[in-house]
């Protein structure tokens, strides 16, 4: 039994479909607690129409495939230099 790993079939993409999807992160600043939900869900929701009107053409479609994090953060203690 050999346990040699060829290198071109393991990282070629049409064998591992995860292996070389990314995920698109956008962070919102600048967000009170009490309004993070609402503008995280407006983002979100004229986003996906954008991604959704311009189906196949849009490069974030093909190169993220649909994995999508929205984070929106507070500026208050978060960058700031001592």
């Amino acid at each position: 039994m050999s346990y040699h790993i060829n290198g071109a079939t393991m990282f070629d993409p049409s064998n591992t479909l995860k292996m070389f999807t990314a995920r698109l992160a956008i962070v919102i600043k600048d967000v009170a607690k009490p309004d993070r939900a609402g503008i995280v869900a407006e983002f979100r929701s004229k986003f996906e129409e954008t991604v959704r009107k311009e189906a196949d053409r849009n490069f974030i479609s093909q190169l993220y495939q649909g994995e999508l994090s929205i984070l929106a953060l507070s500026a208050i203690g978060l960058f700031s230099n001592p």
